[in-house]
């Protein structure tokens, strides 16, 4: 009897020692598994986050770009919409810059600077230069040159009736573009909305 009960102790130590090769397998691929899930869902989560943090920069950047173009539209005396090239363009043919005649105020008078935009590797640039008396830009010294706005694709101008002056806006990057057109006008016409 007491030989009995040694292999029956035997028996259920055997059966309890532990868990098996399979066991141990298995328990490690649901794990594997698992952790592969949750990663999957971390940096689809990390990636619409960073997308949502570029789509409103390139918003806010395009607005802020429409904001001065309309600013120095008003202030200005008059407009030419120029084509890839610096030169005017016919009234109602688009082109890709803008050039503004701004007058500015200075203790020796009225001085005038021509304010021009255009787009160059995405970036949206103002320049300013100054104006000799017949307002023409002859001597051609610029005064500055400063990016207004990044993530800028495409920036348009086209002249309307009443020297109204069409514009259009677009930022994009990585498939996702926002656009704003607006109209304005030199404060000779007034704004227009």
């Amino acid at each position: 009897m007491q030989h009995n009960l040694r292999q029956v102790v035997r028996m259920e130590n055997k059966s309890s020692s532990g868990m098996t090769l399979l066991e141990n397998t298995l328990a490690l691929a649901l794990m594997v598994l698992l952790s592969s899930a949750l990663m999957t869902v971390y940096w689809a989560s990390s990636k619409a986050f960073s997308q949502v943090g570029n789509i409103s920069e390139i918003q806010y950047n395009v607005r802020e770009a429409s904001q001065l173009i309309r600013r120095d539209l008003y202030s200005s005396e008059s407009a030419e919409v120029l084509d890839a090239y610096g030169r005017p363009v016919a009234f109602g043919v688009s082109g890709i810059g803008l050039r503004l005649v701004v007058p500015v105020a200075s203790e020796a008078g009225v001085l005038y600077h021509s304010v021009s935009y255009y787009c160059q590797n995405h970036t949206l640039y103002r320049e300013r230069r100054r104006l000799d008396a017949r307002r023409s830009s002859s001597d051609g010294q610029l005064l500055d040159k400063i990016p207004c706005a990044d993530r800028i694709s495409l920036l348009s101008f086209s002249t309307t009736t009443f020297g109204a002056v069409e514009y259009e806006v677009t930022g994009g990057e990585d498939g996702f573009n926002f656009c704003l057109n607006g109209r304005g006008s030199s404060r000779a016409h007034g704004i227009i909305e």
